[in-house]
């Protein structure tokens, strides 16, 4: 047996669950979860009992199986079979969830796959929005007549200034819908946008502060066209590292999401983008270190007013980016009432007043408290 079959065994027999979304739900007045993959490095989804989900839980990369096995009889008070240990463990192996170097392999065989393909593949096609580019008009088209929709887009009014910046959400259309409307209405009648930057999250990244791409982002619509030359520009700004975690491209929704807005907008004239997905703050806000001094973020800050002075009137840099989310759905332990509604509405208002006065210390700081 060759060095890496001993060490898949030697994995198995220390199993160690990667990093899984785990969705709680109740079928059949039985508590079930489903486990899923935050990264989409698999696409797989399982969905298992409670007692799987304690096996599960257990397997930390510490443990052997009969540590596991003890260990679960002792939280059950009644022994289990290893048999039963040893099926959750091929079920999580199967659809790619355990750490190890099975897995290492074939993440960096997709990983150069995806590296190698032309284009970036819609991920939220037939989900978030139909597939069929004959049907996504009119869903796009609904939230801007809905109830507390803006109307249809008009003509660009005379004196109209172009937009430098826009914050649109990138929550999910069926949930947000009305507010995608609202932000691409002020955007559609005040500028034909030649390039946006869509400054995107990194939900599953790996932590880089930025990273970039260079593929086209194919939609229903056909593909979205990238503007390598201010790719390159932002690259050379963020460092080495900006295309090291290229992948997390292939699964992140808040750059897609924004795609077919602009493409609905302007089917004859589609503008380029720049997809940017942003890492973590977090050392900031726990340090109370100011953000522009922390990695390259003030040389690509830079970089992107250098471009919208280059450019404007042409160059939008768009926020694909949510505000808080609350409720039980969202990790609280408390439900929504109508008080913390407004509570919340309320802090994001004023947080906001920073934002639109430009004041990113101010914006900083109200965050971070």
């Amino acid at each position: 047996m060759g060095d890496g079959a001993n060490e898949d065994l030697t994995d198995l027999l220390r199993p160690r669950v990667r990093p899984l979304e785990a969705i709680h739900y109740r079928h059949k007045g039985q508590d079930m979860f489903c486990l899923r993959d935050p990264s989409h490095l698999s696409d797989r989804e399982l969905h298992v009992s409670a007692d799987v989900f304690l096996i599960a839980s257990l397997f930390d990369g510490e443990r052997m199986l009969t540590d596991v096995q003890s260990e679960v009889a002792r939280r059950a008070g009644a022994p289990v079979d290893s048999a039963d240990i040893q099926k959750v463990v091929d079920a999580l192996d199967e659809a790619h969830f355990l750490e190890g170097g099975a897995f290492e392999r074939w993440r960096t065989e997709i990983e150069e796959d995806f590296r190698n393909a032309p284009v970036r593949a819609s991920f939220l096609a037939g989900n978030s929005y139909p597939e069929d580019h004959r049907d996504l008009p009119k869903f796009l088209d609904k939230f801007f007549l809905a109830e507390e929709g803006p109307g249809k887009p008009g003509d660009i009014p005379e004196g109209a200034s172009p937009l430098r910046g826009l914050v649109v959400p990138h929550i999910d259309l069926k949930r947000g819908g009305v507010s995608f409307a609202h932000a691409y209405k002020a955007l559609r009648e005040s500028m034909v946008p030649e390039t946006v930057v869509i400054l995107g999250v990194a939900h599953a990244g790996r932590g880089d502060l930025f990273t970039l791409t260079r593929k086209d982002f194919e939609t229903p619509f056909g593909a979205m066209r990238t503007d390598i030359d201010l790719v390159d520009r932002l690259a050379a700004a963020a460092g080495e590292g900006a295309f090291a975690d290229e992948y997390s491209h292939k699964g992140e929704h808040s750059v897609e999401i924004q795609t077919v807005w602009l493409q609905h907008l302007w089917p004859d004239a589609t503008p380029k983008i720049v997809p940017v997905l942003c890492g973590s703050l977090a050392e900031c806000v726990e340090t109370g270190a100011p953000p522009r001094e922390f990695g390259e973020l003030g040389k690509v800050a830079t970089e992107l007013g250098r471009l919208l002075k280059e450019r404007a009137g042409k160059l939008l840099v768009m926020a694909s980016a949510d505000l808080a989310h609350i409720g039980q759905k969202f990790g609280d332990d408390v439900p929504l009432t109508p008080r913390l509604i407004r509570k919340n509405e309320e802090c994001d208002r004023k947080m906001l007043e920073f934002v639109k006065a430009g004041d990113a210390d101010g914006f900083f700081e109200f965050v971070r408290k």
